[in-house]
Parts: C-alpha cells; structure tokens; sequence
C-alpha cells in the first residue's frame, strides 16, 4: 500500500460511544457503509461489523459488542444523507435482516463504475486508479466473527469505507458529463427496496448437487442421508456447510459406499480430520441410503418446475444479443443497459402477447431505450 496519512478509526463497542458517534455523523451530508460477515464460517450468517466513514473520520462498530444497534436506524433512513456504499445489494441485505434497517438515498459506486463503462469493478481497482493505492485483499474471508481482531484486520475493515466518499464524488462529476448520474442514482435506489429473506433448508437440496442424477439409486439414497447429516452436524456446531463436507465429497462418498470407516480414508476429499470427527456418521449414512434408494422417476416428480418454452427462450437469447450490442455502442456494461431480469420480463411478455411488454421498465429506462427495443422487437418478428 502507498505511503499515504490515515488516522486510526475509532472502535465503537458500547452503546454510550454508539449513540456518541450517531450525533456526531446525524447531520453529515455524506456517509460511507460497508459491513463484515462470518458467512464462510458460520451456519448462521450475521454481521460482525458495520464500518462507516463520515467526511472527517472513521467508524469501526462491533455489533458483537453492542446489543442495541437501533440508533443508527436514523441514520439509514434518513432521506436527507447519502448513504454510499461499493456492491451494497449484499450489505443492505444483511443489514434488513439482523437489524430491519429501511433505507434511503443511496449511492453505490460498484453501479456507478458501470455506467461508467469500467471493465473492472471491484474496490481494489477503482482505489488504485484513483488514489494511486493498492489495498490488501487478504482478509477478504476472514472469520470476522472470531474477537479480539487484529490491528490489520481493522486496518482492512476501515480502508473499504475510507475512500468512498472521495469515490463517489469523482465518479458524479464523471456521471453528470456523460448524463449517467440518474441512470445510476435510480439503480443505487433501488437497493432500498429489496426484502431480506430468510430461506427455510430444503430436505430436497441434495438433489441440486452436481453429479446427483449420474448416481444409483442406492447411490443417491446415501447421498440424501449425507446432505440432511451434513445439516445437522454444520446446525448444531454453527458452522458453514462446506466447512463440514463439500458437495463434491459428498457424491464421492455416495458413490465409494463404504460400510466400515476403515474404507474411507482412500476417498478423494476425506482428510484425517474428517476420518476422526465424522467417520461413523458417515457410515451410518451409507447404511441407511441402501436401505432407501431414490428412483430417477421420484426425482423427476420432485424437482419438477416450470419449463420456460423455447420460443420464450428465444426471445430472451435475441433481446441479450440487442443488450450487448446497446452496450457497446454506448461503451458500458451490458447489465447497466438493462437487467437479466428485465429482459426475461420482456421476452415473457412478447410471448404471452402481455399488452405492457415494458411494464418492468422505469420511466427514465422506458425513455432511454423504448424506441429502440421496438425497432428491433419489429425487426425479429417479421
């Protein structure tokens, strides 16, 4: 990293310095917010930190450390700040679920870069371009969850947000000279508006792995018994699923069907840490699948969903052809023309004959692109 000042943040991990630092920021025209999760270790995810950058300072919260995070509710919702964050959809996410946080006025510069036509479009690039830094990206996976954390993870957690601010404000100066600042700002916005859900285990899941269908029956029978296993054991011990067994191990074990520990050792995946501490359920599980095959035809009925028509596929195909060759003619990301989502709703509408085609469509997207989609919604029909 470059020689550049920076003063260390301020930790906050009591509600006296919280409500300290909220009257301190409460009135910033500007705030930046990123977060840190445990989600590559924990079987139930949460946020670990919350980092906030005002115009003068540097905000490192511990949730952990903190019980009533409601004071920064305020903060967030408040229609008169910006709140600017880099790839934000996953941090407004987590935020509404741990905390119910509602939001307003958002800015993300991960979206402005790509109204900006940048080819790269993570932090680490937009820093090094514009501040002639080069963050490290070394604690990028790191177990936020674990205390105390170490100077340098700190060091990390305060420079996502340090230079958001200055960020987004070269980034506006760039949207306003190519008239991009609303197409951004309404992309940025509509982050306020995504819904946290959380998603019940799906007993069925195992047959979404890779490899299922390639299996017996007596197979896939074992590999059920190891999926629901592999839940239990990663619920119980609050850890991440894969920390447990991957799904590639999983249909390695289904396919070997060992029925004594001593057979598992040669498998590929199977370390001695998993021979001692899983060895015997896993056997189980082999016991168990044999006893209970799954046929192709039960899957088949089980996992059934709607097909999209080929003739709807098409379309969607053709309007991606149109998305891509828009965006390299205005020199940006296909994806800030217009989403995959939109354009699925558009080819869904065209082959429903739906009236509203563009009913997904803002106002200011309608505007931009209307008149073109129906020049080339004319020209594959005819």
């Amino acid at each position: 990293m470059g020689n550049l000042e920076i003063y260390p943040p301020w930790i906050v991990t009591s509600a006296t310095e919280l409500s300290e630092v909220v009257s301190e920021i409460e009135n910033s025209p500007q705030l930046a917010v990123d977060i840190e999760s445990d989600s590559f270790y924990a079987y139930r995810e949460r946020v670990c930190l919350i980092q906030i950058s005002s115009p003068a300072k540097d905000y490192i919260i511990d949730p952990l450390a903190i019980q009533d995070l409601s004071p920064l509710g305020k903060i967030f919702s408040n229609p008169a700040m910006e709140k600017i964050f880099h790839a934000g959809e996953y941090d407004v996410l987590c935020l509404k679920r741990d905390y119910q946080f509602e939001f307003r006025n958002l800015f993300d510069t991960m979206i402005a870069a790509r109204f900006l036509g940048e080819k790269e479009l993570g932090l680490k690039a937009a820093i090094s371009k514009h501040f002639k830094i080069e963050l490290c990206k070394k604690h990028q996976r790191a177990d936020w969850g674990k205390r105390p954390l170490s100077d340098e993870q700190l060091r990390y957690a305060q420079l996502d947000t340090h230079f958001l601010i200055s960020l987004s404000n070269i980034q506006k100066k760039s949207l306003f000279e190519r008239e991009r600042f609303e197409d951004a700002k309404e992309a940025a916005e509509s982050l306020s508006a995504l819904q946290a859900q959380i998603r019940p285990f799906d007993a069925e899941g195992y047959r979404k792995i890779k490899g299922h269908r390639d299996l017996s029956p007596e197979s896939r029978g074992i590999l059920k018994e190891l999926y629901l296993c592999r839940e239990e054991i990663a619920r119980t011990r609050n850890k991440a699923r894969f920390r447990i067994m991957n799904d590639e191990l999983l249909i390695q074990l289904a396919k070997a069907c060992p029925r004594d520990v001593s057979e598992l050792a040669p498998i590929k995946g199977m370390t001695p840490y998993l021979l001692q501490a899983f060895g015997r359920h896993i056997v189980d599980c082999v016991l168990r699948g044999e006893k209970s095959p799954e046929t192709l035809l039960h899957c088949a009925d089980a996992t059934r969903v709607r097909r999209t028509p080929p003739e709807e596929v098409n379309l969607f195909e053709k309007l991606r052809l149109w998305r891509k060759t828009r965006g390299e003619t205005e020199g940006l990301d296909p994806a800030a023309i217009l989403s995959t989502e939109q354009l699925k709703d558009i080819a869904h509408a065209l082959w429903s004959k739906k009236k509203d085609v563009f009913r997904s469509l803002s106002p200011l997207k309608k505007n931009r692109y209307e008149q073109s989609l129906l020049k080339f919604i004319s020209s594959i029909q005819e």
